[in-house]
């Protein structure tokens, strides 16, 4: 007759065995070697999606680089061909009530200068819940503020860096956050520029 040989302890009252014991280890261990799997999915989830984000604001500046190259070029060309041409009636009427002395080559090409002007476009990124703010104007924006509509859910509104000042063709990253029912769908956005010596402010309604 074999005898099965025992480690036995007593806990509780209870006898517990050898098979008994291992087997609340191994269960254990399974336990917290699942929860770890599940963080570190989560983790690699969460740096996938921040690299996608950061993938798509690389594709979006490139865009806007490419579009404000592709406008300053058209506006070359058209000013070359204005010069090009002699003044006609079209031309004054191109240039609105001026003297005709006042009409030529150098006039015209001031007329095709883009005007001084901040313009703001919300860009929506891959990433839950973030945005990015791109000055798509021609000159710089100073002591950029970016709020909440109303000001009191400004809580809810991140910009990851501090910008104060983006130039034409820049944007910044703002997150926004979800609290129960409260969400934030616009932003009122505040800057100074070249153009006054007043505080401009606009608001944009979220994508």
């Amino acid at each position: 007759m074999l005898v099965r040989p025992l480690l036995a302890c007593t806990l509780h009252g209870m006898t517990w065995e050898t098979t008994d014991i291992l087997a609340l280890i191994f269960g254990a261990a399974g336990v917290i070697g699942g929860t770890v799997g599940f963080f570190r999915a989560a983790s690699a989830s969460k740096q996938a999606a921040r690299a996608d984000a950061a993938a798509q604001d690389a594709r979006s500046d490139a865009a806007s680089a490419l579009l404000r190259s592709a406008d300053a070029t058209e506006r070359i060309a058209e000013a070359i061909e204005i010069i090009a041409r002699p003044v006609s009636p079209l031309h004054m009427d191109y240039l609105g009530k001026v003297d005709e002395a006042d009409v030529g080559p150098a006039k015209l090409l001031r007329a095709l200068v883009p005007t001084p002007e901040v313009r703001w476009i919300i860009e929506e990124r891959s990433e839950s819940d973030t945005y990015r703010l791109r000055n798509a104007g021609t000159i710089a924006a100073r002591e950029v503020g970016v709020a909440a509509v109303p000001n009191e859910h400004s809580v809810l509104v991140r910009v990851d860096a501090d910008p104060p000042s983006l130039e034409p063709g820049s944007a910044v990253v703002v997150r926004t956050e979800r609290r129960l029912s409260l969400r934030v769908k616009e932003l009122e956005i505040t800057w100074r520029d070249d153009t006054s010596s007043e505080l401009q402010r606009t608001s944009l309604y979220l994508p």
